[in-house]
């Protein structure tokens, strides 16, 4: 699941900040137009490392759940479960 912190952004924002000193604010890259800016990850501002999910903009998430497996399944084969997991 995306990460609740950073929003899978990869980044926290840095309180009273100043601009990103790469983008100069505009969350952009400065010789691509359209592309994010990879030092603040498209937020304009100096940022550092999401604490919450160390950068990778998702949580590791432990879910209990029920499942029925079908008799058709042999042992070794892969079941994938809609909308659970990553």
């Amino acid at each position: 699941m995306l990460c609740t912190t950073c929003a899978g952004k990869k980044v926290q924002k840095v309180e009273n900040a100043d601009k990103c000193p790469k983008c100069y604010g505009t969350g952009e890259h400065s010789d691509v137009v359209g592309e994010i800016c990879v030092q603040c990850m498209g937020t304009g501002v100096q940022s550092i490392s999401c604490k919450t999910c160390n950068g990778d903009g998702i949580q590791q998430n432990t879910m209990t759940l029920s499942v029925t497996i079908p008799k058709s399944v042999d042992t070794g084969m892969l079941l994938r479960i809609r909308d659970k997991g990553h």
